[in-house]
């Protein structure tokens, strides 16, 4: 009897040790299948760590946790899309081409590649996530590059229309700081989904007139590629915003909520953060030059504020000349490959926070890092002159705002349409 309790327990014992050693432990699973690829539970909780990082570090109060993870979840399957169109296009990022980013990156801010890993760990980012987030990075650019410039059409009578209208001061050239929010619907919703979706931009815009965070709401709400941001659009032009928006912006002062506003793709929600009168018109000419650099997830605002401080030491203690640091760093391809060169222009041609700053410039000084809505600026200022305010310069200004117009109305037109011919199936709502 002993022997035979002998030998049970020491097969109990090893069926036990078997199935320890045996038992599969699920290390990750799929969250999201994006046509024939897949996003990882991991994928989502180092995007959502960064986010809650980084929110932080600016002191922005975010949504509660399965709200903000839905919109990190939102923005991966958008980066999934346009990631599996690049393949299908045959575009691919290089490893030289990341490396060159990382020296780009490594030299903007005098940090060693050592010096920067621990930077980044101290951000909680892996050195070989923030590789790959890095090449993701710059192969949704090609591919923004190749699919949204084409679409854009800017007709001579476009042009004309808009410099006459210059011309009359129609606009009166009103400029507002915008938040925005937006409902997304399907390409051809029902009524039931219209009818929510007007419902929910009804609810949302009641609680900001009672005094909700409007950037806690877009987080939680918006589908917009700025939700993460707290849909913040920055300062405009009224003549450079689709009219659609302009209409109903006029006369709105700061703090005004306005919407619910019907597009080709949802709902939206403005709120006016700010307000500028126009000034009088000015013949000043001011040639300049400048340095872009774009915020990412992986590089936000501060980091790259700091970058190009760390650029203007080089340049004043004449380590580096303007325009060579131009044409390594900056991230604007029109004035990069000549040193950041603009030309000759009246201020009135830029954003309004880069004109501001530009006008307040002595020749050949430096300004310090300018936020604009496309990212941060180093300007140098590099000379004056009167000239007039002709023809051909009302021209040029209104090509420059259809085309800024026109980008943001296809930018986010063609991402929706991607989601929408898409397979997507979320497996753990």
């Amino acid at each position: 009897m002993k022997c035979w309790k002998a030998s049970a327990m020491a097969l109990l014992l090893f069926v036990t040790a078997i199935s320890s050693v045996a038992a599969p432990q699920v290390l990750d699973s799929a969250a999201v299948i994006v046509n024939k690829k897949v996003i990882l539970e991991s994928e989502i909780t180092q995007l959502l760590r960064t986010v809650q990082l980084h929110a932080r570090q600016r002191q922005q109060s975010l949504p509660e946790v399965a709200t903000l993870r839905r919109q990190v979840r939102e923005q991966l399957i958008m980066e999934s899309l346009q990631l599996q169109l690049a393949a299908q296009m045959g575009l691919r990022v290089l490893d030289k081409e990341i490396e060159q980013a990382i020296a780009e990156i490594t030299q903007r801010t005098q940090l060693s590649p050592d010096q920067l890993r621990q930077q980044l760990a101290q951000e909680g980012l892996d050195w070989p996530i923030y590789r790959e987030q890095l090449r993701k990075e710059l192969l949704v650019n090609k591919v923004r590059q190749q699919q949204i410039r084409h679409r854009i059409n800017i007709l001579p009578q476009e042009v004309e229309m808009l410099a006459k209208q210059l011309a009359q001061k129609t606009q009166a050239g009103v400029e507002v700081s915008l938040s925005h929010i937006l409902l997304a619907l399907p390409e051809d919703p029902s009524a039931e989904q219209l009818a929510k979706t007007k419902q929910l931009a009804q609810q949302l815009i009641t609680q900001l007139q009672q005094g909700a965070d409007f950037a806690q709401l877009a987080i939680a709400h918006s589908s917009d590629p700025q939700a993460l941001n707290g849909g913040k659009l920055g300062w405009a032009r009224l003549e450079a915003l689709p009219t659609l928006f302009a209409d109903k912006l006029q006369g709105m002062q700061k703090g005004a909520v306005v919407g619910p506003i019907r597009t080709g793709v949802g709902f939206y929600i403005l709120r006016v953060e700010d307000r500028r009168d126009p000034k009088q018109p000015t013949t000043l000419e001011i040639h300049a030059r400048h340095i872009l650099l774009k915020p990412s997830v992986i590089q936000p605002d501060q980091q790259l504020k700091a970058e190009l401080q760390q650029l203007a030491q080089q340049i004043k203690k004449r380590e580096h000349s303007f325009g060579e640091l131009a044409r390594r760093y900056s991230q604007d391809p029109g004035s990069a490959a000549k040193g950041g060169d603009l030309g000759w222009a009246d201020p009135a041609i830029y954003a309004p926070e880069f004109a501001a700053a530009l006008r307040q410039l002595a020749p050949h000084q430096l300004s310090q890092p300018v936020r604009t809505s496309l990212g941060w600026h180093l300007i140098e200022r590099l000379g004056t002159r009167q000239g007039v305010i002709t023809e051909a310069t009302r021209k040029e200004q209104a090509m420059q705002m259809l085309w800024q117009r026109k980008l943001s109305e296809e930018s986010q037109n063609w991402l929706q349409e991607q989601r929408a011919a898409a397979y997507i199936k979320i497996l753990n709502p």
